[in-house]
């Protein structure tokens, strides 16, 4: 299991000023947007599904997920739900 904690706190080290743990239920989606700071995702349980720049992957439990400001990205959650770490940099 991810301790997110640690996560939190390697975050913050990276420059990460806001950092707070998220759950959605399974199938919620964001289309797409952009966002006017850098942003990072840390899926601690379940899925999230994303696109950048036309290019999906999906993201599983530890894994991270980087998305430069202004840069067109959409996720949906998978079908379990997830619970998830997002953090910015202003």
């Amino acid at each position: 299991m991810t301790n997110v904690d640690e996560l939190k706190s390697k975050l913050t080290q990276e420059n990460f000023t806001e950092v707070w743990l998220r759950t959605e239920p399974a199938g919620y989606a964001y289309d797409d947007h952009t966002h006017p700071v850098d942003t990072v995702y840390i899926v601690i349980t379940g899925e999230l599904v994303t696109n950048t720049g036309g290019k999906e992957a999906t993201i599983g439990p530890g894994q991270r997920w980087d998305v430069p400001k202004n840069m067109p990205h959409s996720s949906h959650i998978g079908p379990e739900g997830c619970t998830y770490l997002t953090g910015v940099k202003m």
